[in-house]
């Protein structure tokens, strides 16, 4: 009772400073609500403010996984709101002299040919990528100690709440990662679905190496699809046979330097 009464008294009050603290006609501001889904009833809340403020505000709200705010907010926000999904850091992101919004290519072998094609620029971000991860702050802060404390309390705060599968929303289609495992028990790390259809399945191993035969077989049940083994190890660029490649991750995670992908 305590939680809702305090939810209802936040909503009115910050109704009551909204309304008298607008800004000019014309001028339209913007408030972030972060983790606004620990207050209870906070989709009632938000339609509250977003109906009688929107002529003089926009809102971001933001939250882990465990928000869902596109499935659980039902009627109530219908037709108010588009979805964004972040991520952490990527090794194109890294790249600070080009910005640019990429759409997804066409086919699995494009992409992969785009990468066996593109110049290496990114000297020793991957392995700055690779030891403090893709989260802005311990990637900027670049201490191990930092990097230790920070891993240990996302894992026992976020990632216990909110596993769940990855999904990526880009352009019209949508992208979607898991791995597999066979009823002999040999996996593939990854197969990411477009459409919910197999797309491109990847390995990934410190160093190069040939592919090994339980690849092959996965990847002809899955219909010819693009398999790609990547490595740590700097300079692998090759097709090993038909459909399977074998590449460094500074290539497959680097830019696509196809101009015809960005959109100013």
């Amino acid at each position: 009772m305590l939680w809702g009464k305090y939810a209802f008294t936040a909503t009115n009050l910050l109704l009551t400073i909204l309304n008298e603290d607008r800004p000019p006609t014309r001028h339209v501001s913007w408030i972030c609500f972060d983790e606004i889904h620990k207050i209870p009833k906070w989709k009632n809340a938000l339609k509250a403010i977003f109906d009688s403020t929107s002529d003089h505000y926009r809102f971001i709200v933001t939250g882990s996984a465990k928000l869902d705010l596109f499935k659980k907010a039902g009627d109530s926000l219908s037709g108010r709101y588009f979805t964004f999904n972040l991520f952490p850091l990527s090794l194109m992101e890294l790249d600070l002299s080009q910005h640019k919004t990429l759409n997804p290519p066409s086919s699995a072998e494009e992409f992969i040919q785009q990468q066996m094609d593109m110049k290496m620029t990114h000297g020793d971000r991957l392995t700055n990528l690779l030891e403090f991860g893709g989260f802005p702050e311990p990637f900027l802060k670049g201490s191990k100690l930092f990097y230790a404390k920070w891993a240990q309390d996302y894992a026992d705060t976020v990632i216990k709440e909110d596993v769940g599968a990855l999904t990526m929303n880009l352009s019209e289609d949508a992208y979607s990662l898991f791995y597999i495992r066979t009823k002999e028990k040999e996996e593939t790390d990854f197969v990411i679905l477009k459409n919910k259809n197999p797309w491109l399945l990847i390995e990934v191993k410190n160093s190069d190496g040939s592919i090994a035969g339980h690849h092959y077989k996965t990847q002809a049940a899955l219909g010819g699809i693009p398999f790609v083994q990547v490595c740590k190890e700097a300079r692998v660029s090759k097709m090993e046979s038909k459909a399977a490649y074998l590449l460094s991750a500074s290539k497959f995670l680097g830019e696509v330097q196809d101009s015809r992908w960005a959109l100013r």
